[in-house]
C-alpha cells in the first residue's frame, strides 16, 4: 500500500496485519497509533515522516535520505 500523494499530515489509528508493504510517499507525516501485532512486512519511506506510537511495531524499515522515522515515546528507529 503506498500512502502520502497529497502531502497531508495524517493519522492512522486502524490495525496493520499480515505480509503486505507499506510504502510512505510525500511530504507529510503519517502517525500510525493503532495496533501492529501482526504486521511483518516492510515500510519505507520515501519523503516525509512517518511516525509511530509505543503499541507500534513494524518489520523492517527503510528510510530514504531525505525522510525520518520516529516513534513515540523516543525510542530507536534503526531500521531491522
Amino acid at each position: 500500500m503506498t500512502v502520502g500523494n497529497n502531502n497531508a499530515d495524517t493519522t492512522f489509528a486502524g490495525q496493520l496485519l499480515d505480509s503486505g508493504s507499506l510504502h510512505k510517499v510525500g511530504s507529510g507525516t503519517l502517525t500510525l497509533s493503532g495496533s501492529s501485532n501482526g504486521y511483518s512486512g516492510a515500510t519505507t519511506v520515501s519523503g516525509g515522516k512517518l511516525l509511530f506510537t509505543a503499541s507500534y511495531t513494524a518489520g523492517t524499515r527503510t528510510p530514504a535520505s531525505s525522510a525520518r522515522i520516529a516513534t513515540t515515546p523516543a525510542r530507536s528507529s534503526t531500521p531491522r
